[in-house]
């Protein structure tokens, strides 16, 4: 049967250490893994280049929270959003006092390093392989009235069966 593992933390919580054959081997055997990790470099001093190599070839999705100071990882993400078509409008001279507008396309870096280092606090972007990088809302749980009761709710009762608090 299908089997999820859900890594939190994978570099200092999860450290499977043959985290990199499962990812990529594991799909095709029914085990599905979502990880998340501070970066890419704190997982190539656990598992290696070649073994954080394998984990980020392997995955599928990649949803970036922000916030990293990376320049090589930043650059990366850069990279795997790939370029957007952007309209513009200018205005040129055209014979004398006469700029009429005219509408004009470029390529753009859908997800540019400055845009990635600056996101803002609720977003996340998201690539998946084949298809164009989205940004999502990603509003805090404890601000979802549907949601806070219950994840309190259960937040205690971890507290209580394991003495560890996660805040």
């Amino acid at each position: 049967p299908p089997l999820l593992l859900a890594l939190d933390e994978v570099h200092n919580i999860a450290r499977l250490p043959r985290l990199p054959e499962y990812i990529s081997t594991g799909r095709g055997s029914g085990l599905w893994i979502v990880w998340g990790a501070q970066s890419r470099a704190a997982m190539r001093e656990i598992w290696g280049q070649q073994g954080e190599g394998t984990i980020w070839q392997g995955t599928p999705a990649v949803a970036w929270f922000g916030s990293s100071k990376e320049s090589d990882e930043l650059q990366d993400l850069e990279r795997l959003g790939g370029e957007v078509e952007e309209t513009y409008w200018v205005r040129r001279p055209q014979g004398r006092d006469t700029y009429p507008r005219q509408q004009e396309r470029r390529l753009v870096k859908a997800t540019p390093v400055d845009y990635l280092r600056e996101l803002p606090e609720g977003r996340v972007v998201l690539y998946h392989r084949g298809v164009p990088p989205v940004e999502l809302r990603a509003p805090d749980w404890s601000q979802r009235r549907e949601l806070a009761g219950a994840m309190r709710q259960s937040l205690s009762g971890f507290r209580a069966r394991t003495g560890l608090d996660l805040r």
